[in-house]
């Protein structure tokens, strides 16, 4: 049985990941042990940081709750936790209540019973407030850095500027929402460009844990033409780190796309392009190499990476509109891309590139299920990996003592999505007019996909967003 100190100990920690060291002592002083191990978890601490992130909440001692008379909360006198916060969609103004914590009214009062002794009580106590506190709503979201987002992206739609755009943003169990499109759809499909990189190396690393490949392998294990020129040193890991030397695109990319060259045709041209920098000494971003750890997997596996990545991915964790190249999607069905020559037959809205299912950045999804894909991450369990510490892998820094963090597919460096982000944030930019990322120390997680291209939107609409979402979890 797990003591009542260990159960404090961490409903601290979880408390100081949440809120973080500065406010962590406001939330212990309602902490007390005592000699003989009993201690009490008081929610006035809870009542007062609440009070003062969320303006206008009710007096707790105003709140009805359905304990009963001789439940330990009523005994104490003790109100349950309750916050309001706002959930945005096409009506930006809509409010729902949720309560924080009525499992842990019913769970209580239900068990009073079977609680014989303070020890049993306030351990009980202990692990459901824990568990709440996980579903905690918008606590740190500020109203007024959220209400920038609607005016950004209505401004950009409104204009024509953008086409189309939806954002979404979580923390807790909370959400908010917010679509901008002329085509009518709920929940609109977008392609993603280059946040297709993390689910590419996703489905690596799941045939790493399962011991099929070796990170420290050269690719010419896998692949035997990567040969010559210091090729031999490149190994798996590189690829995954974007740290292989290889470009980002080939010199002949242009040509290919062209031509409507299969992947086959990207790959051999991995194999024969000089590498511009010596495996491992540095971090320069390379789709080519993500290219090569996909045709390792299907190498490997003696499947297309589209079919791999559907099994072994998108269905455990849900994802059920996400697809490496078109899958059951129709183009018209889409997002259109706001390409700058609409009639190449190449561009990204063409047949050609949208089914060509290019493993760094290929991939169709709407906003909830890239949410899926970084909640994972965030806590992971069994659904994809069988470790959850070695699914944290792919979020944590790879690329220790070189020029630029990485993990394993996903970006690392909070900078990169906001100034405000912390250290940890994790996530991912796409070309085609994309952002998406999460941030463990405020458990806060975005996406906003568009459907302009990145170069031109990232200045006044992906960046100006991806801050006010940051700025209003660190507020």
């Amino acid at each position: 049985m797990i003591s009542a100190g260990t159960e404090i100990r961490r409903t601290a920690d979880l408390f100081k990941t949440l809120l973080g060291p500065d406010r962590v002592i406001e939330v212990l002083r309602g902490y007390r042990l005592s000699q003989t191990h009993r201690y009490q978890i008081r929610l006035d601490s809870l009542r007062a940081l609440r009070a003062r992130r969320i303006p206008n909440e009710p007096n707790p001692k105003n709140e009805q709750h359905p304990t009963g008379q001789n439940s330990p909360l009523a005994r104490q006198g003790e109100s349950p936790v309750r916050t309001t916060t706002k959930h945005s969609s096409a009506t930006p103004h809509a409010e729902c209540e949720t309560n924080l914590i009525p499992e842990m009214n019913t769970l209580l009062a239900s068990s009073a019973g079977a609680l014989h002794t303070p020890v049993e009580y306030h351990r009980r106590r202990a692990m459901i407030l824990r568990r709440s506190v996980l579903q905690m709503p918008l606590l740190a979201l500020k109203k007024d850095h959220l209400d920038r987002i609607p005016a950004i992206l209505k401004a950009a739609t409104a204009s024509g500027k953008v086409r189309s755009a939806t954002a979404l943003v979580r923390q807790g169990k909370a959400e908010h929402r917010w679509v901008f499109t002329k085509s009518g759809v709920a929940d609109p499909v977008y392609l993603l460009a280059s946040i297709t990189k993390p689910m590419t190396v996703a489905g690596a690393m799941i045939l790493v844990e399962r011991g099929e490949i070796k990170l420290d392998a050269p690719v010419q294990k896998y692949i035997p033409e990567f040969k010559g020129d210091g090729r031999a040193a490149v190994t798996v890991k590189h690829l995954l780190t974007h740290t292989s030397g290889l470009p980002d695109m080939l010199p002949e990319n242009e040509a290919l796309r062209k031509r409507h060259a299969p992947l086959a045709d990207f790959v051999a041209g991995s194999c024969r392009t000089p590498l511009l920098f010596p495996p491992g000494s540095k971090c320069q971003y390379q789709s080519m190499g993500i290219l090569l750890a996909a045709e390792i997997v299907e190498r490997i596996t003696k499947k297309r990476l589209r079919d791999f990545l559907r099994e072994a991915l998108f269905t455990p964790l849900g994802m059920k509109s996400t697809a490496l190249g078109l899958g059951t999607h129709r183009i018209p069905n889409t997002e259109q891309c706001q390409v700058p020559n609409p009639q190449d037959d190449w561009n990204w809205n063409s047949p050609y590139w949208r089914d060509l299912g290019a493993p760094w950045g290929g991939a169709h999804a709407t906003a909830g299920d890239v949410m899926s894909l970084l909640e994972y991450f965030l806590q992971p369990g069994a659904r994809v990996f069988r470790s959850a510490a070695f699914a944290r892998q792919l979020v944590t820094n790879q690329n220790q003592g070189l020029n630029e963090p990485w993990g394993y597919g996903f970006m690392v460096n909070g900078a990169k999505f906001s100034k405000a982000c912390s250290a940890d944030t994790f996530g991912h930019w796409g070309s085609t007019g994309t952002v998406a990322w999460a941030d463990p120390k405020t458990r806060t997680r975005m996406v906003l996909l568009t459907t302009k291209p990145a170069s031109e939107s990232r200045a006044s609409a992906l960046g100006p967003v991806s801050d006010a979402v940051a700025e209003a979890a660190s507020a």
